[in-house]
């Protein structure tokens, strides 16, 4: 019954973990990116800030967030005014992470 009981805990204890250790990843692949030159956490800089880019896209679908990641990727204009944002050297996985990182930080 013990060891039942600390596999239990063990295990709910890794999977409450995984979007933390997700969030980690996140943050610091837009850390060592070019990202943080143009997006600042709350007030838009060259690019929207973090929070407007959480606003926009918390609760967004799946499709949607994949088109927004491939923005990261490839790079876009129009999306969010006048200025490009330009193609950045991270891949489709690792562009959504970045972007789930700043929808749940």
């Amino acid at each position: 019954m013990k060891l039942t009981a600390l596999l239990a805990a063990v295990g709910t204890a890794a999977l409450l973990a995984a979007p933390l250790a997700q969030a980690n990843e996140g943050e610091k692949l837009f850390r060592s990116n070019p990202c943080v030159a143009c997006h600042m956490p709350s007030s838009p800089a060259v690019g929207p800030s973090l929070d407007q880019i959480a606003e926009r896209y918390k609760g967004a679908d799946e499709d949607t967030l994949n088109t927004v990641a491939s923005h990261v990727v490839a790079g876009s204009s129009g999306v969010w005014g006048a200025i490009p944002m330009p193609p950045n050297a991270v891949d489709q996985d690792q562009a959504r992470t970045i972007l789930d990182w700043i929808i749940e930080r």
